[in-house]
């Protein structure tokens, strides 16, 4: 590629002499105009109207300045590149995906996501628009082919009303809110018939333990492990040795009770694997220093979750958390809300883990995992799950704002493990340097052709001629700039798809209109004095407990009436199968 050397000398001036010429040839053709236009008015008779005059005026500078671009532009002209490209079709033809969403793009009509259970990531900033554009238009599609499965709600009820609204009549929709109980039923995620091994009171633990801890309680691993140890006992022991006491409020009232007597509990109790797992939270009872730092981790944590509403929605069994049970399907939303998500996200935490492993069999009917504003909840070895839900018809669909966010809630090397099973990603505007430089790299290099022209003059003996050269050369090019991603107006996103028409794309996704939801109602009434009367009651069932007592059962509160909600208009359900011409499942 040519590049231009800087002037010097008589060639300076020889530049200079050229853009005078061609200044006063632009003046003159500026003039030449000006005089023709001033003729051609006065002959009509408005030579004299200052609107015309102006325009007679401003039309022959501009012809000049028009005329004076063309003869230095040569000269002048920079080297150009050509475009990168960030379309990439496969050549699969498909007519259909599983779910379609619409664009405003006159080359791609419509996104076809033909292999949802390789799972899907959405990824934008607020206001990027990937609630609307992408999540809303999956999950009213999903609810419309009659899917079960769990959908959490960050900003509840904002995905809630919509799964109201399209939930078939063959499908049964719940709902659990800690805010409003009015629009909130009742589950316990740690029921005898779901805990039936002591792997699971450890893994409930840890989901507890360490959502409470943030960061995944790496910080001060010795006592967060102590403390998941400590947890796991209780949980177990309750299930094995009191099953009608086996609820999270139970547990968490448990571990508040005096550590030397607890331990004497767990000691006796008739279950060989607790009484041995015990010894070493004896052992440190002789550690007075120890024992309060086992005794702060735990108890500070479990400390926000002592709320009547909470233990009222926890100590109830509406339903089972077997969502995509074929013979009895159901949605599950779990709603949060933004002021208060340190405060249930551990609990809303435990039950997506819980659901997720129900849901994580061979033999049940397709669903979906739903998860917005993913790094607000911490469920421990999620990179493992999307592996075998796809084999299981579970497909896995995750929101999140940017990669700093799930860094700092996963760790980096879990967030790369989990980013890389999920195959159809879509990347919307990112405020976030770091999470725009992966869209960008993600999308890789291609050779670009660079354009450059150059003028020279030479000599033949008395006679000087003047040329104009062009040069050509291939550089390589990043496909996405940074600032591209930046820069995406909202609903805009990059998106990569898995077997589908297109493997790589950019569109403007065409937003769908919510449709009204006349079955989202409050659907019981919970007053203070049940409140109180609940949290009273399991007060003084752990209190029995811990007195070596036999625990006197007393009846539960009843539930509180739940009108029967007008059915939704049938639909009929869509097949979730890829186009015939299209591969199975690697």
């Amino acid at each position: 590629m040519n590049m231009q050397q800087p002037y010097e000398g008589r060639e300076f001036w020889k530049v200079i002499g050229k853009l005078v010429v061609f200044t006063l040839i632009a003046a003159l053709g500026g003039f030449l105009i000006q005089m023709v236009l001033e003729a051609m008015f006065h002959t009509i008779g408005m030579g004299r109207w200052p609107t015309v005059q102006k325009i007679e005026k401003w039309a022959g500078w501009g012809f000049g300045l028009y005329f004076f671009v063309q003869l230095a532009a040569p000269g002048m002209k920079k080297p150009s590149l050509s475009k990168a490209s960030v379309t990439t079709r496969t050549g699969l033809r498909v007519k259909t995906g599983v779910y379609n969403l619409a664009t405003q793009e006159s080359d791609i009509r419509t996104i076809k996501i033909t292999k949802p259970t390789h799972h899907t990531l959405i990824a934008g900033s607020p206001g990027s628009g990937k609630s609307f554009s992408l999540l809303e238009p999956i999950l009213m599609q999903a609810m419309q082919q009659g899917k079960a499965g769990l959908v959490y709600d960050y900003k509840f009820p904002s995905l809630a009303p919509l799964v109201a609204a399209t939930v078939p009549e063959s499908t049964k929709d719940y709902y659990i809110n800690f805010d409003d109980l009015r629009y909130s039923h009742r589950v316990n995620p740690i029921h005898p018939q779901v805990m039936t091994e002591m792997a699971y009171a450890k893994q409930f633990a840890t989901i507890i333990v360490k959502n409470l801890a943030g960061n995944g309680g790496d910080s001060h691993a010795f006592f967060t492990n102590s403390a998941i140890g400590y947890l796991s006992l209780i949980l177990w022991y309750l299930r094995t040795e009191q099953p009608g006491l086996c609820t999270l409020p139970h547990a968490i009232l448990l571990a508040f009770q005096e550590t030397e007597k607890v331990v004497e509990l767990l000691e006796r109790s008739r279950d060989s694997v607790i009484r041995t797992a015990v010894k070493p939270i004896r052992t440190a009872l002789k550690s007075s220093n120890q024992l309060a730092a086992i005794e702060g981790t735990l108890q500070q944590g479990l400390q926000t979750l002592i709320s009547a509403k909470l233990f009222w929605v926890l100590s109830g069994n509406d339903f089972q958390l077997d969502l995509n049970n074929p013979k009895d399907p159901k949605v599950l939303v779990l709603g949060n809300t933004a002021k208060l998500d340190e405060v249930y996200g551990p609990v809303l935490a435990l039950l997506a883990t819980v659901a997720l492993k129900e849901m994580n069999q061979s033999g049940k009917a397709e669903s979906i995992f739903m998860v917005d504003e993913f790094p607000t909840i911490y469920i421990p070895r999620f990179e493992t799950y999307p592996a075998t839900c796809r084999s299981n018809g579970v497909e896995v669909i995750i929101g999140i704002q940017d990669f700093a966010q799930m860094e700092d809630r996963y760790g980096r090397t879990m967030k790369n493990a989990i980013l890389g099973t999920l195959s159809n990603q879509f990347f919307g505007m990112q405020a976030n340097l770091e999470s725009a430089k992966y869209v960008s790299e993600l999308w890789g290099k291609e050779e670009v052709q660079t354009t450059s022209t150059s003028q020279g003059e030479s000599s033949n003996g008395h006679r000087q001629n003047s040329n104009v050269g062009q040069s050509f050369s291939l550089t390589q090019r990043q496909r996405i700039q940074v600032q591209d991603v930046s820069n995406l107006k909202q609903g805009e996103f990059y998106g990569k798809l898995f077997q589908s028409d297109y493997s790589t794309f950019k569109a403007q996704i065409r937003p769908v209109d919510r449709p009204a939801s006349p079955r989202w109602k409050p659907f019981q009434e919970v007053t203070e004095a049940m409140l109180e009367t609940n949290f009273s009651r399991i007060e003084r069932e752990i209190t029995t407990l811990m007195q070596g007592l036999p625990p006197k059962p007393l009846e539960p509160l009843p539930p509180a009436p739940v009108p029967k909600p007008t059915p939704a208009p049938p639909s009929t359900p869509k097949p979730n199968r890829p186009e015939p011409d299209l591969a199975d499942d690697f």
